[in-house]
């Protein structure tokens, strides 16, 4: 069982993606989408294998999160999906430590084979127009 943590910086979208991962055998959402204010207290509770950060805008100090996502819970694998499919958002994460970057547009299948991949240490780029 794959445990997921999701730290959002809007909670709607952050329960979409846990609803999306419910959906798929072999993964634990392990608590409900956590805000900034929370992440370390979850990360340190729940141990995740993998930590989807998710960013609703452009704002620099999400992509940071990753960097404190990696200090704070060092074994922890990190993916990054953001709602502004841009180039420079994706680059910005893969700086900061992220393992895999997906897109917004992804279904719940590849979207639970991405994090399957990110669980498995793989690097995964699920972008439109990554390749």
């Amino acid at each position: 069982m794959t445990r997921v943590a999701i730290i959002s910086d809007h909670y709607l979208a952050g329960s979409g993606i846990a609803a999306l991962l419910r959906q798929h055998s072999g993964f634990e959402v392990v608590g409900p989408p956590a805000a900034e204010e929370e992440r370390r207290q979850m990360l340190i509770r729940s141990q995740p294998d993998v930590t989807i950060v998710l960013s609703t805008s452009r704002a620099p100090e999400v992509v940071d999160l990753i960097g404190e996502v990696r200090a704070e819970a060092p074994d922890c694998t990190v993916g990054f999906i953001s709602l502004q499919e841009d180039e420079e958002a994706l680059m910005a994460a893969l700086r900061s430590g992220a393992r895999g970057v997906l897109g917004a547009s992804l279904d719940g299948s590849t979207l639970a084979t991405r994090v399957a991949e990110l669980a498995a240490r793989w690097s995964s780029l699920a972008w439109p127009g990554a390749w």
